[in-house]
């Protein structure tokens, strides 16, 4: 391959790099919420799972994906594989809050 081909390449996967690093960084702000809204549920009595909301919000990401013509089973994915491991984390928080591990 051109030196022309791998500094395109190059380029190309530095764009791809930076663009996951955003993602990344996003997942780590959005998963930074979770104990503050864990303590809420459990003060609250409501549980965990909230499926009106994960609902509503995987219709709304599957619109949203085809407006930019993703695949929306794969956004549908995606974003329950994060749904899934906010509810872990709700659920760890609050076995040790029932544990008097830390406080609600």
């Amino acid at each position: 391959m051109s030196d022309i081909k791998d500094q395109k390449i190059a380029s190309i996967r530095k764009h791809i790099d930076r663009v996951d690093a955003i993602l990344l960084h996003a997942l780590a702000e959005r998963l930074a919420l979770i104990p503050n809204l864990a303590k809420y549920k459990y003060r609250n009595n409501l549980p965990i799972t909230d499926e009106p909301r994960e609902i509503e919000m995987i219709n709304r990401y599957r619109e949203i994906a085809k407006k930019h013509e993703l695949d929306p089973d794969f956004i549908e994915d995606f974003f329950l594989s994060i749904i899934n491991e906010s509810k872990r984390i709700h659920q760890k928080l609050r076995d040790e809050i029932k544990e008097g591990k830390i406080t609600a």
